[in-house]
């Protein structure tokens, strides 16, 4: 018994160890049987018509990141039918491809052949006859990746749309015994025949049909891919990104012939890499599959030749432009695409990926028209090129309306053309004048792409009036905008500031400017001050004469102690004895300015006035 048993029609098997530790490989593998019986009755019964499509359907589909990404277009196999692909007949089909081309071809499925497959050193003929004996394996259309270890879906090419690899099910045999048995060896040979690729009815003579490991080709048996074609065949390339092992680690043989033969034999320690084979212009084209016990397959086809695609896009928000461009891609004479932008604030034309009948050195041309609105000159044009995904140089014409890129068979070449606008720059400008003054402001202006002709101010007018304060005016004198400002006689107050803009000769409109204008506030004049009289001065009173007093007469000493306070020797502060007189006998002493006192006996006394006292003579 092979693979496992069957029991009340549900499969109980498990992968068999594989020498090597290849058991988790081929765990990665396993299906429910009784969903893969149902999906195979799904597909068999309700798919697609034999070579069905939908209108104007794409038939092949683009991936992300990976070699020759933007130039492989995988062939979408959804409308694959099994059934009628493995009958005699196969299964017609006929796909849309980018530009305008079709891909014609016929499908057909088959079981191996005996003796049309090398036998591999590991091979027996028992397990090859048991294969040829059983096979094929149900195929069916699925998307990349196939499983989470392939390079296709998960490293290169993400993000594919459509269902373009052809994986290999678990098909099962039914034993007398009731149980069911996998089997391994080369059990399906896919083939596509009379392939052509066609535009408007005409072939072309230079393409190439790709043949690619879709799974993974490992130790499991080991497993194999062998490569067929009526044209010789060669590696596009090997995908092994980082943390792959080699693809075809058990060897690659029959480069340049028509069979190449892919052996599987690395350790398993690595998800293994990819092989990518190619055919140029071939008819016919085919993949035979190897499987060990419990193990699959998948397979995947593309078409590939050398394209051209671009873009251009016209931004107008500079300047309130109008202006609209045609993108033109073409080879030699002969147009191959088109695009045009309508003229809004930001718009994008853009040719998708067009075919390419390419030789060595075929050059791609890319052309900018104008359509109208805003002038071609108000524009400056910006190209960004590449081929393959890398940065390329363009070949520019002295307008810089045209570029060209040079292409090899199988390149895939983009232009991208960028338009801008460039208008004037508009500054500000202030000034300050004195009352009744005329203002005159010249503010600066950075040129667009042409000379500025007009300046405005907001109102739409060269001239505006401000009641209350006086009268706005505004010119272009040699390309510079000239603005003048004269203020209502007398008036020195605020004064309004003004916008204004300009227009050049592509009629670009600037940003909007500001004037402004003070007046300066008049100083009033200082009042001549009134001189003050000069105070005529006043003399002073003359003293009135001292009266001269007549000497006192001689009194006879006495020889007793004086009683008399003044002149007691024991008073020593008046030593004299004479009398000290009151301020008030001072003052009428000095009145009277001297008085004659008379005495007893009829003898009269002298007072002589002095400042400070009197002074009694006896």
């Amino acid at each position: 018994m092979r693979g496992g048993t069957v029991k009340d029609s549900t499969v109980n098997c498990l992968p068999p160890a594989r020498k090597g530790g290849r058991g988790h490989a081929t765990a990665r593998r396993w299906m429910a049987v009784p969903a893969l019986a149902a999906l195979t009755v799904g597909m068999m019964g309700m798919g697609p018509l034999p070579g069905a499509q939908a209108a104007g359907a794409q038939g092949c589909n683009y991936g992300q990141t990976g070699p020759k990404a933007e130039a492989l277009c995988w062939i979408d196999m959804s409308s694959l039918d099994f059934a009628q692909a493995s009958s005699a007949g196969g299964q017609s089909m006929s796909l849309n491809l980018p530009g305008g081309s079709i891909i014609s071809f016929t499908v057909k499925i088959e079981k191996n052949v005996p003796g049309a497959q090398p036998v591999l050193s590991n091979d027996d003929a028992g397990t090859l006859n048991y294969a040829n004996e059983h096979g094929p394996r149900t195929l069916v259309a699925h998307a990349f990746p196939t499983y989470t270890g392939a390079v296709i879906g998960n490293a290169y090419y993400t993000q594919t749309a459509g269902k373009p690899a052809l994986w290999t099910t678990l098909d099962r045999i039914e034993n007398p015994d009731g149980s069911t048995s996998d089997w391994s060896g080369w059990v399906d040979h896919v083939e596509l025949s009379n392939i052509t690729v066609t535009k408007n009815g005409v072939p072309y003579p230079e393409y190439s049909l790709i043949m690619a490991d879709a799974e993974s080709t490992d130790a499991t048996g080991p497993e194999a891919l062998a490569f067929t074609s009526d044209k010789p065949i060669q590696p596009l390339f090997t995908a092994q990104p980082d943390g792959y092992s080699a693809a075809c680690a058990g060897g690659l043989s029959g480069v340049g012939t028509t069979q190449a033969i892919c052996s599987g034999g690395n350790d398993g320690s690595a998800k293994a890499g990819a092989a990518v084979m190619k055919a140029t212009a071939p008819s016919t084209v085919a993949i035979d599959m190897r499987v060990a016990f419990n193990s699959q397959e998948a397979v995947a086809f593309a078409v590939m030749f050398t394209q051209a695609s671009g873009s251009v896009t016209v931004d107008n928000a500079n300047g309130q432009a109008t202006g609209t461009y045609t993108m033109t891609v073409q080879q030699g004479d002969i147009a191959l695409g088109q695009a045009t932008t309508d003229g809004s604030a930001r718009n994008t034309g853009v040719i998708p990926k067009q075919p390419i009948v390419a030789g060595e050195g075929t050059v791609i041309s890319y052309a900018l028209n104008h359509g109208g609105g805003t002038p071609d000159g108000a524009y400056d044009v910006t190209w960004v090129c590449t081929v393959n995904g890398a940065p390329a140089t363009p070949q520019l014409s002295n307008s810089g309306r045209n570029a060209s890129v040079k292409a090899e068979p199988d390149d895939a070449v983009n232009c991208d053309a960028h338009l801008t606008t460039r208008g004037p720059q508009t500054g500000d400008a202030s000034t300050t004048i004195e009352p009744d003054q005329v203002a005159t402001l010249t503010p600066d202006v950075t040129p667009g792409k042409g000379a500025v002709t007009s300046a405005v101010f907001d109102n739409g007018q060269t001239t505006k009036v401000v009641p209350g304060e006086g009268s706005w005016s505004i010119t272009v004198v040699e390309g510079k905008p000239v603005a003048t400002f004269t203020p209502e006689p007398g008036y020195h107050g605020a004064v309004t500031s003004q916008k204004y803009t300009v227009t050049d000769v592509n009629g670009l409109t600037s940003n909007l400017g500001t004037l402004a204008v003070t007046i300066k506030v008049p100083v009033p004049p200082s009042p001549t001050p009134t001189p003050t009289p000069t105070p005529t001065p006043t003399q002073p009173p003359s003293p009135s004469p001292t009266p001269t007093l007549p000497p006192s007469p001689t009194k006879p000493s006495d020889p007793s102690p004086s009683t008399n306070p003044g002149g007691s020797p024991e008073n020593p502060e008046n030593p004299s004895g004479r009398l000290p007189m009151t301020g008030a006998d001072n003052v009428a002493g000095l009145a009277a300015g001297s008085l004659v006192l008379m005495g007893a006996g009829g003898a009269s006394h002298h007072v002589r006035a002095s400042p400070t006292r009197s002074v009694i003579h006896g």
